[in-house]
């Protein structure tokens, strides 16, 4: 068995989308111990987007069974910096029930990374895709005025795992463990993502 961590690492400094609370954490004193208090934004780093994000009495991450979080994934390589094509994903099977992830990663920054516009989205949702995933802080391109990417998707009950880090994975077929954190009424949560395979 080999496992991929395609999680961020969480750190002060780090990228977040813009106008998002940045990352920051502040060590307290404490008697022979070591606390320390954290403050982000729900989107931060590596994070599950869940229904409530977008549609009003959506699902939020508490309401979301957790095998839901557990499932065949594929991996495809796109070109970075622009919308993923429709071309590029025809030529595979995707399954019914599977998770999505598009590796684009040529280097730091969130403008090097692909995105998705509609017409994948919506050809991803009637494959039957579970969740789509994507290394950029969001699924869909900044100029995309009121999220019709991200609204499509959720509306669809199609889960969306933004920030992740695939520059070391392979293309081809895992098992996705994406668990969000447990938050009550949460739009969004971070995630310890991995990727598995063998037995």
């Amino acid at each position: 068995m080999r496992i991929w961590d395609i999680t961020q690492i969480m750190e002060e400094g780090m990228e977040v989308y813009p106008g998002d609370p940045p990352f920051s954490r502040r060590m307290l004193s404490g008697d022979d111990v070591y606390i320390s208090e954290l403050t982000f934004g729900s989107h931060c780093g590596t994070h599950l987007d869940a229904p409530a994000h977008l549609i009003l009495g959506g699902a939020t991450t508490d309401h979301i069974p957790p095998q839901r979080f557990i499932m065949p994934a594929r991996v495809l390589e796109v070109p970075a910096g622009e919308a993923v094509s429709l071309d590029r994903v025809n030529r595979c099977q995707l399954l019914p029930g599977e998770a999505v992830l598009f590796k684009s990663r040529t280097g730091e920054g969130r403008r090097r990374l692909a995105y998705l516009n509609l017409e994948i989205a919506e050809y991803l949702i009637k494959s039957g895709i579970s969740l789509v995933g994507v290394e950029n802080k969001s699924v869909e391109a900044d100029d995309s005025p009121g999220l019709p990417v991200h609204m499509a998707l959720l509306q669809a009950g199609v889960l969306i795992l933004e920030g992740l880090d695939l520059r070391k994975v392979p293309p081809g077929l895992y098992k996705l463990v994406a668990l969000p954190l447990l938050i009550k009424g949460g739009d969004a949560a971070p995630v310890r993502a991995i990727l598995i395979t063998g037995s």
